[in-house]
């Protein structure tokens, strides 16, 4: 069953992998936003193996800080539409969270300028936990170590230096025991507008693991050829309505038949972790003016 009914209250929404940690402001002059790059982005692990790497990479040319924390959370759809990632705080209740199992070595660090790290993430299970998919997110922090601390000038005029934060969110997946996975499809909504096919799709999580995979989106006419056809990889971690848009100012009017099919094939993800699931898929009549 989909781990669903929290009680853990969200503490903040974040905009998806690059996220500015700490607006900041550097008066009489301007800051150039500047981070660490994270390889690879997405972590999967499962016994006996109790280590997993990520590789930190300071692309610039000044020396960077960076370290590491470990979050629980997932990618939710937020007011505007949009994907934004929702943090909880501890407890996590009813929650598949690996958090507190996780150790970062080094967990803090300074790179010069194009310098590598190599971090290790011990995971400790603890023993009996029941079979399933817990999950993690690993955020790595950093900033520019070269930026001068604050200072107050003669006559009492207060130069302020405030430092830019950047993170970057990646997920880890420990996985305990017989896991699955799979959708279901609830519903799909469409509506065009301005150029744009707007649509909306219902999706169920079952199974102890997230669904990682494929969502393909086929626009057919009504002599059944297809006239618009898009692949998009998914993470799909809870209940959601999934939304996406297609461009069909290309499209001529006209009634057409558009369908949305899952599968749990996704590139970049290796073979040896893709969780096998039937093909799921839902369809329905429109018609675009």
């Amino acid at each position: 069953m989909p781990y669903t009914g929290s009680k853990s209250t969200p503490s903040q929404l974040r905009p998806l992998l690059w996220i500015a940690g700490l607006v900041s402001i550097l008066l009489g002059s301007t800051v150039a936003v500047a981070g660490v790059e994270v390889y690879p982005l997405y972590l999967f692990l499962k016994p006996p193996s109790r280590t997993v790497s990520v590789s930190v990479t300071n692309p610039t040319e000044k020396r960077q800080e960076a370290w590491v924390e470990f979050k629980y959370g997932y990618p939710v759809v937020g007011d505007s539409g949009k994907f934004a990632m929702q943090y909880l705080d501890s407890p996590y209740v009813n929650e598949p969270s690996a958090v507190s199992w996780l150790r970062a070595f080094p967990q803090r660090f300074v790179l010069g300028p194009r310098e590598s790290q190599v971090v290790r993430i011990m995971v400790s299970p603890p023993i009996g936990i029941a079979p399933g998919e817990y999950w993690a997110r690993v955020v790595v922090s950093s900033f520019d170590r070269e930026l001068k601390t604050s200072t107050t000038a003669p006559g009492g005029s207060m130069q302020m230096h405030l430092q830019y934060i950047s993170q970057i969110d990646i997920p880890l997946h420990c996985r305990i025991g017989h896991v699955t996975t799979g959708l279901t499809v609830t519903r799909m909504t469409a509506t065009a507008s301005a150029g744009k096919l707007n649509l909306g799709v219902g999706l169920t999580r079952v199974g102890n693991a997230s669904f990682w995979g494929t969502m393909s989106i086929t626009l057919k006419n009504r002599d059944g050829q297809i006239v618009k056809n898009e692949d998009r990889p998914i993470a799909i971690y809870k209940d959601i309505v999934y939304p996406y848009s297609i461009d069909i100012s290309g499209v001529p009017p006209g009634s057409y038949t558009l369908e949305a099919m899952f599968t749990t094939h996704r590139p970049g993800v290796a073979s040896g972790y893709e969780l096998k699931a039937d093909p799921v898929k839902i369809s329905q009549e429109l018609t675009i003016p």
